[in-house]
């Protein structure tokens, strides 16, 4: 039973559910939920502090020691969802619209859609992990930009879930988490002295095309399946309008960010732009 903070956190989260256990509703807003992502945070925490351990021991007091360790905590990250999200994005691939868009208890959609909100935790874990070295390292690790970044996504994270939309979605999404793989490993590069290496030129390479094979070509394919479909979202009677107004235009925009992004990425790829150290995405 959950207790009257709780029904006050959920009330707040889910204003237009009609009542705590409404069946259209997914777990995200259960105190377990609550405990299982603040378990994963303080995992990401504890892989933040030994990778920080090990870069202290090897290059002492340095920026590689000092924001290094949010670097690999977000390479390890990327792995591991990208992973998932190749799983997730295989299950789905065939799926009715009205499954892919929608959260089912029909098999084999149920399952999929349970492990979809599994690695939704992980995100979300991982996303507040961040946020904190992010407002605790202020600039350095990221400006206004990345704090707002990463609050739409949470904002996302929690609506998405909660309302039970675009499993499919997600996995397209989270597939985005592939290009920051190359960005990650550009950073180290760039900090270990060897941005001007052969091994930066082909890291620059892969960054641009996986940014283009999953943020434009992938992403876009999945865009133009919402925006087809998007009177499904529209149709449920428990989302409120803002709710799937605001997924729709977040997710739009996201696009037309990653759009406005491509150019430059493939100018530092080219070698037509001076390459910067950029903050993982």
């Amino acid at each position: 039973q959950r207790g009257l903070l709780g029904r006050a956190v959920f009330t707040a989260l889910y204003p237009h559910s009609t009542k705590m256990e409404d069946s259209s509703m997914l777990s995200l807003n259960t105190w377990d939920d609550a405990i299982l992502i603040f378990g994963m945070a303080l995992a990401w925490e504890s892989l933040f502090q030994a990778f920080a351990s090990v870069l202290t021991h090897v290059f002492g007091k340095s920026k590689l020691s000092e924001l290094g360790p949010s670097y690999a905590v977000a390479f390890t990250h990327a792995t591991l969802v990208t992973l998932r999200g190749i799983m997730h994005y295989r299950d789905f691939w065939n799926a009715p619209a009205d499954k892919a868009l929608v959260y089912s208890n029909e098999e084999p959609w149920g399952s999929a859609g349970r492990a979809v909100e599994f690695t939704c935790r992980i995100f979300l874990a991982w996303l507040f992990s961040d946020l904190y070295h992010v407002l605790k390292s202020f600039p350095k690790l990221g400006s206004w930009d990345t704090i707002a970044h990463h609050i739409v996504f949470i904002w996302c994270c929690f609506m998405a879930a909660g309302y039970r939309l675009v499993p499919y979605g997600f996995a397209w999404l989270i597939l985005g988490e592939a290009s920051s793989l190359p960005l990650n490993i550009r950073w180290f590069l760039i900090n270990t002295g060897h941005g001007s290496s052969k091994a930066m030129k082909l890291t620059n390479i892969a960054f641009a095309v996986s940014f283009l094979a999953v943020r434009g070509l992938l992403y876009g394919r999945g865009l133009f399946h919402l925006l087809f479909n998007v009177e499904i979202i529209m149709a449920q009677p428990h989302v409120p309008p803002s709710v799937a107004f605001g997924l729709v235009s977040v997710i739009v925009a996201g696009f037309l960010l990653n759009i406005f992004w491509m150019r430059r990425i493939f100018q530092i790829a080219l070698g037509t732009r001076k390459s910067k150290s950029v903050r993982k995405a």
